[in-house]
């Protein structure tokens, strides 16, 4: 499981019960996540017009106190945990599904997009967003397959001079 507090200089929101015990709530397992990553991104797709984010909940959070209740966290403090999530799932795992990291980190890069296009009509502000989507995919799709190509090798490797070190 990987937990906010091994991220780097991230903060993880607080409990909506503002519970007294614990005021930092945690993520939901990576292989969860890598789901509802995939499920935010297609309702950003839908919803990417809308100046209001309170709607937009990109990952469900739950508080060590038990809270089932999820917590929407900050716009910017997602697309910075966002990162470091998909950074550390990249580098720690060589059998990643490449479609769940692809879409996590089309969101990464939607979000900046979204900034810059916010002041534009809806009508050019999605049509801008596709065509970019389209033109990072690929680039993105490539990235991750040396990644892992790599990452495989050096298992590989390992296993055939029999230790297995990372």
């Amino acid at each position: 499981m990987l937990l906010v507090n091994s991220m780097i200089g991230s903060r993880p929101p607080r409990c909506e019960r503002r519970c007294p015990a614990f005021s930092h709530c945690e993520p939901v397992q990576v292989h969860a996540t890598s789901q509802q990553i995939h499920a935010s991104f297609h309702s950003f797709m839908i919803t990417n017009a809308k100046d209001d984010d309170s709607n937009y909940k990109p990952m469900s959070w739950k508080c060590k106190c038990g809270s089932p209740k999820a917590t929407t966290m900050a716009y910017k403090t997602y697309q910075y945990q966002a990162k470091a999530v998909i950074r550390e799932y990249v580098l720690s795992d060589p059998f990643i599904p490449y479609s769940s990291v692809l879409a996590g980190l089309l969101i990464c890069k939607m979000n900046g997009i979204r900034d810059n296009l916010r002041r534009r009509n809806r009508r050019r502000r999605v049509r801008g967003i596709v065509r970019r989507i389209v033109r990072e995919k690929t680039h993105i799709n490539v990235r991750i397959r040396e990644v892992v190509a790599a990452r495989v090798r050096r298992l590989q490797l390992a296993i055939a001079v029999g230790g297995l070190r990372r």
